[in-house]
This record gives structure tokens, C-alpha cells and sequence, in this order.
């Protein structure tokens, strides 16, 4: 991928280059990121009962989901700056038919009233407002320069109908990195469920000086040789703070709760709903 997210030929150039390389394009044409084909049918029958029939892929890259959302009826809007990314989707229904069918629990799930819309788009810029009901953005977002991000987040505001929902799948994210994507998501007037208290939580590590890294929701500390930590694993100091990272934890989930009531005692049927999904990995 290149280094500047902004860069469009860069982007092209990835994803025209991607089919001879057999394990990253196996990879990217089937992986469906933290969106389990298993569970997409509570997703789509939830999507369902609140008639959100109309989907936006923003970035999709080579990703197959698209594909299936269109196969299972809904309304799908993908879109990409690299050309090779939007020929790649033209043609991949065989792909995507084959991953459908061998999950069984999308079995009587498939419609034929489905659409799939391929544009490229760059989504920094605006696609229309209050267009689509539900946003997929499949790491994405978080690469983006500061600026960039900025105006995306405003598009993926602006293109959401009132009381919609956006995910934003990352991967390997941490630290400050997700202050200031959770931030640009709130600015653009997303709701971002226990923003503020995140940020208390991870500036508050952070303060402890003590490296780590989440897994699964859980400060760690890494044993990693490009990683500075002066403990091994089991000494004194390393179980003292373990403690420090444990003690902030507790307390962030003791808080979480009762922010968590405050913020949707304020949340009404126009709010528009972010949710950030942290992958490590």
C-alpha cells in the first residue's frame, strides 16, 4: 500500500499489482474484515427490521462484501479512487456466490432485488446527503493524513440519513492514533460511544509511562525486542505494572457504565451513530 494514503496513483498501483501476488489477493478478495460471513445474517435480518436497505462501501477496495450485501438485497453503493479496485468488483459475483453458499445460515437469506452501484469516488469528497442508511468503511480511514480524515469524516457524516450507522474497521491502531480518528469522528458529529472516557482511559496509560499495547481490549505489555521495557516477564517490577494497567482498567470499566446511561439519555432517533472496531493483529 503507499505511505500516503492521499496518493491515488499509489493506491492504483496497489491494486493493479495485487493479483499476481496469490496469498495477499486470496486475502482481500475473501476476507470480509471484522464482518464474519457467519454473522451476517443477524447483521442484514437486524438491518432488516429497521428498513436500512441502502449500504456504502467507501474504499472497498477488493473487498468481497459489496458483492454479498447486493446478493443478499440490499441497495449497495461501492466506491474507490483505483480503477483496478472498481473493474476488480465488476466482475467478482462467482467469487462472492462461492463464499455465500458455504455458509449455511445465509442459505434463505438471498434476494434478487439487490443493487450494486460501482463508482469511483474518492471519499474526501461529498457523495450526497443522507443517502445511505449504513456505512462500511473496511480499513480505510485510518491511514489517512489529518486533513484527509478530517473531510471524510465529514462525507461519511454528511451521506448518513439521521439515526444511521457507520462502522470503521481498523486494524493495529493504537495510543494517540485513535484519539485523533475517534476526535474527527466526533467533530464531523458522529455519536462516538464513550469517547470522552476512552480518551481519559488511554491518556491516563499513557501517563504511567509504561509501554503497552491493546489486545482484545486489554492494555499488555509488550515483550518485544523493539519495544523499550527494562522487565522481563514474572520480575517484581514487571507485576507492578501489570497492577498500574490493571488498577486503570478497572476504573475505566467501573465508569463505563454510568457514562455510558448519561450519553444515551441524550441520544435521540436523528443521532448519527459511529462505531470504531479496533483490530490488532
Amino acid at each position: 500500500m503507499p505511505d500516503d494514503w492521499d496518493d491515488h496513483v499509489g493506491w492504483e498501483s496497489y491494486y493493479h499489482a495485487l493479483p499476481s501476488d496469490e496469498f495477499w489477493f486470496g486475502s482481500a478478495t475473501t476476507s470480509p474484515g471484522s464482518f464474519s460471513f457467519h454473522r451476517l445474517s443477524p447483521l442484514t435480518d437486524e438491518f432488516r427490521e429497521k428498513n436500512w436497505m441502502t449500504v456504502w462501501f467507501p474504499g472497498c477496495g477488493f473487498s468481497p462484501l459489496p458483492r454479498a450485501f447486493a446478493l443478499l438485497g440490499f441497495r449497495v453503493i461501492a466506491s474507490d479512487v483505483a480503477p483496478s479496485a472498481i473493474e476488480y468488483q465488476h466482475g467478482n459475483a462467482s467469487v462472492v456466490e462461492a463464499l455465500l453458499a458455504s455458509i449455511e445460515s445465509l442459505h434463505n437469506c438471498r434476494a434478487s432485488d439487490g443493487c450494486l452501484d460501482l463508482r469511483l469516488h474518492d471519499f474526501r469528497t461529498p457523495l450526497g446527503t443522507g443517502m445511505v442508511d449504513v456505512i462500511f468503511n473496511i480499513k480505510s480511514f485510518q491511514g489517512l493524513p489529518a486533513g484527509s480524515m478530517s473531510f471524510a469524516a465529514q462525507t461519511h457524516f454528511a451521506a448518513l440519513r439521521s439515526g444511521g450507522l457507520a462502522f470503521f474497521d481498523t486494524i493495529n491502531v493504537q495510543g494517540e492514533r485513535r484519539d485523533r480518528l475517534e476526535s474527527e469522528l466526533v467533530k464531523s458529529g458522529f455519536y462516538v460511544p464513550l469517547a470522552n472516557l476512552n480518551r481519559w482511559y488511554r491518556q491516563s496509560l499513557a501517563a504511567t509511562e509504561i509501554p503497552h499495547m491493546f489486545v482484545l481490549g486489554i492494555p499488555m505489555i509488550p515483550q518485544r525486542d523493539d519495544v523499550p521495557y527494562p522487565h522481563k516477564r514474572g520480575t517484581p517490577e514487571y507485576e507492578r505494572d501489570v497492577g498500574r494497567l490493571r488498577d486503570l482498567t478497572m476504573e475505566f470499566r467501573s465508569r463505563a457504565e454510568v457514562e455510558y446511561a448519561k450519553e444515551q439519555s441524550e441520544v435521540t432517533n436523528e443521532t448519527k451513530h459511529a462505531h470504531v472496531i479496533y483490530s490488532t493483529g
